[in-house]
């Protein structure tokens, strides 16, 4: 990108993430931060089947710090056709 980013949070509606730290990227600058949701299966998953997740990247847009966020939702390592190889988000 061509800004800098701040308060940058990995988010989970399932699971609960650590650290709750939030980072803040300068254009150009990259971070290798590790995340970890974790995930208690329930009764109701094992009946069903499956269980699906995805966790949620976001920081407030620093060209409109009212409007809504910045958001970019984790990959499905099963999705073959989800790859963005040179990480800028398309």
């Amino acid at each position: 990108g061509n800004v800098d980013l701040f308060n940058i949070q990995v988010t989970d509606d399932d699971a609960t993430v650590t650290p709750t730290t939030t980072i803040d990227l300068a254009v150009g600058v990259s971070d290798n931060s590790t995340y970890t949701g974790s995930y208690v299966i329930m009764a109701g998953d094992v009946t069903a089947g499956t269980f699906s997740n995805q966790a949620v990247t976001s920081a407030p847009n620093p060209l409109d710090p009212t409007g809504p966020p910045i958001t970019d939702d984790s990959d499905d390592p099963d999705d073959t056709t989800d790859v963005d190889p040179d990480n800028d988000g398309s």
